[in-house]
């Protein structure tokens, strides 16, 4: 995997690393600081060794290209792409919460009636990405972040395609 981001790392003079959040198969996620408009941020950088491969960087950027699409609620809006020193990136609204899989795992079973408001919450965010032709392809509870509020917003739109396609 890809070197780590530690603390205070500036990216592209703008930037500002505070934590690694997460890791996986298409990247980390980081929370940052954008120094330029004094918001949180989270930045999710594809591993440098994936991109090498122009197919799995069209997949990082279409990403970006498709999730701009849905201005919803219940989707984590993502706002650019950028490189820095070789490691292309997307940056992105920070959700301060965790995600619907850890939390399963550190409760167990929902109760019902917040499963039934998150369930209808994802299918909000669904249901305005598929009004855009918008398929996500990889709906499950990891890409489904929780805000303090319990609000659901869909995340990870690396899988997604147009409906036409």
């Amino acid at each position: 995997m890809s070197e780590r981001l530690v603390a205070g790392t500036l990216v592209q003079d703008r930037y500002r690393i505070v934590a690694l959040l997460g890791a996986g198969g298409m990247g980390q996620v980081y929370r940052a600081e954008d120094t330029t408009l004094g918001q949180e941020v989270a930045l999710k950088f594809l591993p440098e060794e994936m991109a090498v491969h122009p197919e799995l960087l069209e997949q990082f950027l279409g990403e970006v290209r498709i999730a701009r699409q849905i201005s919803h609620p219940g989707v984590c809006r993502v706002h650019d792409v950028g490189e820095a020193d070789g490691r292309h990136f997307l940056s992105m609204e920070y959700v301060d919460g965790e995600d619907l899989r850890s939390l399963i795992r550190r409760i167990g079973r929902l109760p019902p009636n917040k499963a039934i408001e998150i369930a209808h919450q994802i299918c909000a965010g669904l249901a305005a990405a598929h009004d855009g032709g918008i398929l996500h392809r990889d709906l499950k509870p990891a890409n489904v972040m929780l805000d303090g509020r319990g609000q659901a917003r869909i995340t990870d739109f690396g899988l997604a395609a147009f409906a036409a396609d």
